[in-house]
């Protein structure tokens, strides 16, 4: 696997096996190559040099799942019209349930089977589908707020759509206590849009921060009429 010279050394071995991951998945693993191969990302490796490692990791490893096949097309969609953000994560924890139950329901088939009693295997399955449906919930609710482009929006609203979900995503780091101004998160969201998205792209960060503007201000306007109708 190849590397810009400004990916820093210290992902490496992080990024080969996100992408070695991805593929045994059956995900894209175009996106996660070109976090590591492309000089572009250049500004984003600068901004977030300072940022704790595992921060910096989860925003790669969000961008490139949120550029997967179908979910921009998801986040264009209205909240209720949102069907599959969270679909595996809540298929897992549903299918494990129903094995635990089973296991619970039938223990001396399951003893037979397994060779010991399925009281272990039961608990550890619990823990599992909590943890599932834990990161199903969290997927849901971090993007389920975030309102569709408009629809007369002569841009590409996939794009739009994918630029307001790593906004979120980096507001969310920024409160969990990584260093980044909005101008550079103005920088980090135009710099995945044109590598991980839209490779080639020319999103800027004004054009990035002029649609962030009015995004707040829509956010604005309708936070007061609800607060006029109530």
């Amino acid at each position: 696997m190849k590397f810009a010279a400004a990916t820093p050394v210290q992902l490496h071995d992080w990024l080969e096996r996100k992408v070695a991951e991805f593929e045994k998945r059956g995900h894209c693993s175009a996106p996660l190559i070109a976090c590591a191969a492309d000089a572009g990302m250049i500004e984003f490796w600068r901004i977030t040099a300072v940022w704790p490692l595992d921060a910096v990791k989860d925003l790669i490893d969000m961008a490139a799942r949120l550029a997967q096949r179908n979910i921009p097309d998801i986040l264009a969609e209205p909240p209720l019209r949102r069907i599959g953000l969270a679909t595996p994560q809540y298929m897992i924890a549903h299918s494990a349930e129903q094995f635990a139950d089973a296991l619970a329901k039938f223990p001396e088939a399951a003893t037979e089977l397994i060779g010991e009693p399925p009281g272990n295997l039961v608990d550890w399955l619990s823990r599992f589908v909590s943890l599932a449906a834990e990161e199903a919930e969290q997927i849901r609710s971090t993007f389920d707020s975030l309102p569709p482009p408009p629809v007369q929006s002569s841009h590409d609203r996939k794009g739009l759509a994918y630029r307001a979900a790593i906004q979120r995503i980096v507001e969310n780091l920024r409160a969990a206590g990584c260093a980044v101004t909005l101008a550079q998160q103005d920088r980090l969201v135009a710099t995945l849009t044109n590598v991980v998205l839209c490779p080639g792209a020319q999103v800027t960060a004004e054009s990035e921060k002029k649609r962030r503007t009015r995004r707040n201000e829509q956010h604005i306007r309708k936070s007061k009429g609800h607060t006029i109708c109530s």
